[in-house]
């Protein structure tokens, strides 16, 4: 709570960097399935084997993005989860949205 009431950069740069992806995924071609703060949805990738293709590919590459498939969601509407932070910089997010449209595209 401390660092609610002292770091109030933390949020805004949050912000930002959410506002940043949006526009790097529109220009790197990814579909988003929501407009919230956070967490970020991408998809869906209808084949869950595809999707963890993906997964571990983007694992290996550095990037920790969740998985979302059945059970937790309807058969047919897997996706990526991508949870940002204020200490990730825009060439990371950049880089980041690049390798998911590689991905996706070439998986």
């Amino acid at each position: 709570m401390e660092l609610v009431k002292t770091e109030s950069w933390r949020r805004e740069k949050l912000f930002k960097n959410i506002a940043f992806f949006y526009k790097q995924a529109e220009l790197s071609g990814l579909e988003l399935l929501n407009k919230a703060e956070t967490p970020l949805m991408l998809g869906p990738i209808k084949d869950n084997f595809k999707l963890m293709q993906i997964h571990y590919s983007l694992k290996k590459q550095g990037f920790w993005i969740a998985a979302i498939r059945e059970p937790t969601i309807p058969k047919g509407s897997a996706r990526l989860r991508i949870s940002l932070n204020a200490l990730h910089t825009a060439e990371q997010i950049k880089n980041l949205t690049k390798v998911i449209a590689y991905e996706i595209k070439n998986c």
